[in-house]
C-alpha cells in the first residue's frame, strides 16, 4: 500500500488492475503519471510507489526514468554567500594613511633629501607626456590611478576591486588625498633644497663676475676708443663710418662680455642690451674720432699722450 499522503484512487485503481494481469499497458501509463505527479518529487516515495504498484520488473522500468529525472537524487545544495567583512571608516583610513605613507616614503625620501625627484617618478612622467590624451582615453590609462593609492585601496579595503577607474568615491577620494598630501611633504622639501641651492649658487656667480667683468669691460674699452683714434688717422672716411667700423672690429670682445654673464646665470645681459650701450657710446666715439684727428693737424711733442675720455658706469658706457 502507498503512504497515505501519497495516496492517489486512480493510481491504485490502475495498480490493481496491473496486479490483476490485465495489461503491462496499464503499468506503462503509471510510470508517466507517476512522473509527473507529487510523488516524484521525493526520491524515495518513487521508489516504494514503483516497487508497490508495478512490481520489481516494473521499478527496473521506471527506474532509468527516475535517474534521467533526477527524482533519486537530492536536490544540490546552494553555496552559502557570504558577504565582505565589514571595516569602520575609521580602521581603513589608519590602513590607507600608514599604506601610502611607508610607500610614499620608500619612494621619494632619500631622492628628496638630495633635492631631486625619484628617477621612477621622473620616468613616468617623461613617458605620460609622450602620450596624447585620445591615446589615454583609447588604452584606459585615462582616469587611471596611480600605484600608490591603487594598492593601498587594495590592502585596506576589502570591497575594493583593483583597476577600477576613479570615479569619486569617497574611499578613493580619501587615498588620493592622502597620497597627494605624503608626496607635497617630499616636493615642499625638494622645493626648499634647491632654492637654498640656487640662492648659494647666485651669490657664487655674482662674487665671480665681479672678479672677471672688470678685465672684459677695459678689453672693450681699449679696442673701441683705442681702434677709433687710429682709424680717425689713417682714414678720411667720417665719423659715424669710423665708429661703425670699430664697433665691428671689436665684435669678439662684446660677445666675450655676453657669453661671461651667461655663464653665471645673467641671461638679461643679451646682444639688445650691449646695442643699447653701443648707441650710448657712439657719440663719445665720435667726438675721440675729431679729438684724434685734431691733434694730428696740431703742432705737438711726440711724447705727449693723446688724453683719454672720462670714464662712466659700465653698464652705460664701454
Amino acid at each position: 500500500m502507498l503512504p497515505h499522503q501519497h495516496s492517489s484512487t486512480p493510481l491504485v485503481g490502475e495498480a490493481q488492475a496491473h496486479v490483476q494481469g490485465e495489461s503491462l499497458k496499464v503499468c506503462a501509463a503509471f510510470r508517466l503519471r507517476l512522473l509527473n505527479s507529487p510523488i516524484a518529487r521525493t526520491g524515495s516515495g518513487a521508489v516504494r510507489a514503483s516497487v508497490v504498484v508495478c512490481g520489481w520488473p516494473g521499478f527496473l522500468a521506471v527506474l532509468p526514468f527516475l535517474t534521467l529525472c533526477g527524482c533519486d537524487q537530492q536536490p544540490p545544495r546552494q553555496a552559502a554567500y557570504s558577504p565582505p567583512p565589514v571595516v569602520s571608516p575609521d580602521v581603513w583610513q589608519g590602513c590607507l594613511k600608514q599604506e601610502i605613507g611607508q610607500r610614499v616614503t620608500a619612494l621619494w625620501a632619500e631622492s628628496a633629501a638630495k633635492g631631486e625627484l625619484p628617477l621612477s617618478v621622473v620616468a613616468q612622467d617623461e613617458a605620460w607626456l609622450k602620450i596624447s590624451v585620445a591615446d589615454r582615453i583609447k588604452d584606459g590609462s585615462f582616469g587611471k590611478m596611480e600605484e600608490i593609492p591603487e594598492a593601498a585601496l587594495e590592502k585596506c579595503v576589502p570591497s575594493y576591486v583593483a583597476g577600477t577607474i576613479y570615479n569619486g568615491t569617497f574611499a578613493q577620494t580619501f587615498a588620493v588625498s592622502t597620497y597627494q598630501q605624503a608626496k607635497n611633504k617630499y616636493e615642499n622639501q625638494i622645493a626648499d633644497i634647491r632654492r637654498e641651492q640656487d640662492a648659494k649658487k647666485a651669490a657664487a656667480n655674482q662674487a665671480a663676475l665681479k672678479r672677471e667683468e672688470p678685465a672684459l669691460w677695459a678689453e672693450l674699452h681699449a679696442c673701441t676708443f683705442g681702434g677709433a683714434a687710429r682709424l680717425a688717422l689713417v682714414s678720411d672716411e667720417p665719423a659715424e663710418a669710423i665708429v661703425a667700423a670699430t664697433f665691428a672690429a671689436c665684435r669678439p670682445q662684446r660677445t666675450a662680455l655676453i657669453e661671461l654673464h651667461k655663464r653665471y646665470g645673467d641671461v638679461a645681459f643679451t646682444d639688445e642690451r650691449m646695442d643699447k650701450v653701443e648707441e650710448r657710446v657712439a657719440g663719445a666715439l665720435v667726438l675721440e674720432v675729431i679729438r684724434a684727428r685734431a691733434a694730428k693737424s696740431a703742432p705737438v711733442s711726440p711724447t705727449t699722450p693723446l688724453p683719454a675720455p672720462p670714464r662712466s658706469n659700465p653698464d652705460q658706457s664701454i
